[in-house]
Parts: structure tokens; C-alpha cells; sequence
């Protein structure tokens, strides 16, 4: 009986703790589903953090891009103003340097015309006087004597000649001309007096009147005997009336002294008086004397004054030969 009442118990027991276990199990199952994680709450928040990860990481690639694009912007815009400056100063150089050379180029220019000018000076002047002379000789009029018909139309001339400038520069002369001798012996000269260095300054028109009346030379190249031509060098004494050429068209030989060597004879006479002394021998001027000095008056000392002022250098004859020489 004890064990049948037993038998009853534990059946109503296990049944019981059976549906305490089943309960137990629905609460633990419950409890545990309560407690589950909310897989898709947590989705959408690892989605929500994902997707504010990659903006942030958006925004920080693109403020980095931004802050890029502002550099090479900055540099190229700083590599273009260099270059533009660089540039602009190669250009300014380029343009001096084209200024310079153009400079050079109208100095040389200049240069080249100046040249080209004495050239053609001295190519005309060499041309002059690589030019022989004409030689015309005059008629000879056998038994007659002109000689004293020639002197004293000379000395007319002159004496007219002195009379016109003095009127033309308002002075009066005074100073008669001592008539010519006939002959082998010039005229003398009265009107100069030695200064107090004892030199006799004779201006230019003076001496070259001396030395065509007395002499019979041929003076050109001045205002006052025929003008003056355009061969000579610039800035010459014959732009200034301050030069004469003396020419001897008298014959060839003359007391067995040749014309070249007559003209070198005066030439060395007159040595030391002026600026310009030039005659065969000297360049340019194998032809003719050239006489030239600052003022245009020539200062002679006694002997040569003696020479071609006095009475005895032989007139039209005359060599230039000096007795001393």
C-alpha cells in the first residue's frame, strides 16, 4: 500500500515538475529571446556609423583635395608670375640689347660716311695732284724786248690792286710802291717793318701777291686769288682764307734749276715762317707750295724776308737757291 501510495505521489509529482520544467523552460526561452540581441538595430546602427565614418573620411578627402588643388593652384599661379616676370625682364634685356646694337649700328654707320668722306677727299685730292701739268709756253717774239712794257703793267697792277683794297677796308694807302727794275731784279718792298722780335709779319694776300708780281708764280686756292676748290681736307686753312697753293708755271728749267726743284727751294726758304710749309717731297703735294698759318699772316726773319722782299733774288729768274745753302 505504502508503495502504491508512493507510486501515485511521484507519477502527480513528475508531472507537476513536469510542467514547472516546461513553464520554466518557456520562461528561461522567453528570457532568453527578452535578452536576444536586436541584430537589426545593431545593423542599422554599424550602418549609421559606416555611413558617418565614410562622410568624415569624404569630408576629410575632400578638404584634403581642396587644400591641394589650392597649393598647385598657389604654385602654378606662383610659378606663372615668376615666369611672367622672368619673362617681361628677358624681354626688357632683348629690348636694350636691340636698342644697343641699333645704336652701334647708326654710330657705325656714321663712322662709315665719315670715312667714306675723307676718302673721297683725299681720293680727289691725290687725284689733283697725280694730274701732270699742261705746260703751255708762251710765244716767243724774237728781237723784242717786252721785259719793260711786262714790269711796269705789273706794278700798275699792283698799285691798282693796293688802291681797290684799301677802298674796299676803308683805309687809304699811303705808301707808294718803289717802281720794279727791269731785268733779273725785283722790286722792293718799303711798307713792312720788323716787330720788336724782329720777325716781318706779312699777311698771306700780301705774300702771295709778292710772289706772283715779283716772281711770276701762279697763287690759287683763295677768295682772293680765283676761290677755293672742295679737295681739300676738312677743317684746312684754306676754308678759312688762311692758305695759299703756289704754283711755277714759269718754264721748265731755268738756270739749269728744274720747276720741281725750283718749288722745293722755296719750300725750304720759307721753312718756320707758318703752320703749313709743304712742297715736293711732302705728301700730297709733289705739284705746288703750300702755305698755310693760324690768322693767315706769316712771320719772316730777315733772310728770308731779304730774299723775297730785297732787290737781289733774281725776280722771274729767280731758283729759291740761297747762297748760303
Amino acid at each position: 500500500m505504502r508503495f502504491a501510495a508512493a507510486n501515485n505521489i511521484s507519477a502527480g509529482n513528475y508531472a507537476a515538475a513536469g510542467a514547472h520544467i516546461v513553464n520554466a523552460s518557456t520562461d528561461i526561452q522567453q528570457a532568453i529571446a527578452n535578452r536576444r540581441p536586436d541584430y537589426t538595430g545593431l545593423a542599422l546602427v554599424a550602418m549609421d556609423a559606416a555611413s558617418l565614418e565614410k562622410q568624415a573620411a569624404l569630408k576629410a578627402q575632400t578638404d584634403v583635395n581642396t587644400a591641394g588643388l589650392k597649393a598647385v593652384a598657389g604654385v602654378k599661379e606662383a610659378d606663372l608670375t615668376a615666369d611672367s616676370r622672368v619673362a617681361a625682364a628677358q624681354s626688357m634685356a632683348d629690348a636694350k640689347v636691340n636698342v644697343a646694337e641699333m645704336n652701334a649700328d647708326v654710330q657705325e654707320l656714321k663712322d662709315k660716311r665719315r670715312m667714306a668722306g675723307k676718302l673721297s677727299a683725299l681720293g680727289a685730292l691725290a687725284a689733283k695732284t697725280a694730274i701732270k701739268r699742261k705746260k703751255v709756253d708762251p710765244p716767243k717774239l724774237d728781237g723784242v724786248d717786252l721785259s719793260t712794257d711786262i714790269a711796269e703793267t705789273t706794278a700798275k697792277i699792283a698799285k691798282l690792286q693796293k688802291e681797290i683794297d684799301g677802298f674796299n677796308s676803308g683805309t687809304e694807302v699811303t705808301t707808294e710802291p718803289t717802281a720794279p727794275t727791269t731785268g733779273s731784279t725785283p722790286a722792293v718792298s718799303t711798307s713792312l717793318k720788323p716787330g720788336s722780335n724782329g720777325l716781318y709779319n706779312v699777311g698771306i694776300v700780301e705774300l702771295g701777291e709778292r710772289l706772283r708780281d715779283n716772281f711770276g708764280l701762279t697763287i690759287v686756292e683763295h677768295p682772293e686769288f680765283g676761290g677755293v676748290t672742295d679737295v681739300h681736307a676738312p677743317n684746312s686753312h684754306h676754308d678759312y682764307a688762311e692758305a695759299i697753293d703756289v704754283q711755277d708755271h714759269r718754264p721748265d728749267v731755268i738756270n739749269g734749276v728744274h720747276w720741281t726743284d725750283r718749288t722745293a727751294n722755296l719750300r725750304n726758304l720759307l721753312r718756320g715762317s707758318g703752320h703749313e710749309v709743304l712742297g715736293p717731297g711732302d705728301a700730297g703735294h709733289e705739284s705746288h707750295l703750300h702755305l698755310g698759318n693760324h690768322g693767315g699772316t706769316f712771320s719772316l726773319n730777315q733772310q728770308q724776308y731779304d730774299y723775297l722782299f730785297g732787290g737781289n733774288s733774281g725776280g722771274r729768274n729767280a731758283t729759291f737757291v740761297l747762297n748760303n745753302s
